[in-house]
């Protein structure tokens, strides 16, 4: 048996000439985000303590916390990057990483075709999505009052409660519309933008 003098090991024993032990003590905290996140949305850092209480927070631009959580206020592009959060029980420290995503949302732009005459149900939009990060989806709503879905233009569908049409999870554009309103809301990267036609 040896002391290789380091607090943090146990059973130590000569190996190779060199004194050195077993890591014994060492706390193993983790590190996790909810992102992809928006520009402006809250950016918190979650940690666990692993066994420590005493925590640190470093960050692409430097210490960012010296809490367990870690609230950064709005984020922005330049809080992208790489954190590592510290755990210690003040005689032996261990460490964890997470990574955080900051995305610009899209903006939208469109085109429409009215209908021809009321009844005739061949109007249309174009919606363009510009910028943004990741797959879009597209979620329509609209003032067209129903009861079932057959009342509703395809792809949309009577949406229970506002019973009104719309449809989640849709397509891009719709054709084969009836005068009136229409909202749609993309989700895109961690963010959503929305745009009434």
């Amino acid at each position: 048996p040896c002391d290789d003098n380091d607090p943090c090991t146990a059973n130590d024993v000569v190996t190779n000439c060199t004194c050195a032990g077993t890591p014994s003590g060492i706390p193993t905290p983790t590190a996790s985000n909810a992102g992809p996140f928006c520009v402006g949305d809250p950016l918190v850092l979650n940690g666990t303590a692993g066994g420590g209480f005493i925590f640190s927070w470093t960050g692409p631009s430097g210490p960012v916390s010296a809490n367990l959580n870690a609230n950064l206020g709005p984020a922005t592009p330049s809080m992208a990057g790489v954190y590592t959060f510290q755990s210690s029980n003040g005689t032996c420290t261990g460490s964890a990483t997470t990574t955080v995503v900051v995305n610009t949302p899209p903006s939208l732009s469109f085109s429409t075709t009215p209908e021809s005459c009321p009844g005739q149900n061949d109007g249309a939009i174009d919606l363009t999505v510009n910028g943004g990060v990741g797959t879009p989806t597209y979620n329509w709503s609209s003032n067209i009052p129903c009861a079932f879905d057959p009342q509703c233009p395809l792809p949309l569908l009577c949406l229970p409660g506002p019973f009104t049409c719309g449809a989640n999870n849709s397509v891009q554009d719709l054709s084969g519309l009836p005068a009136a309103q229409y909202t749609v809301t993309v989700n895109m990267g961690g963010c959503s933008v929305s745009q009434t036609i």
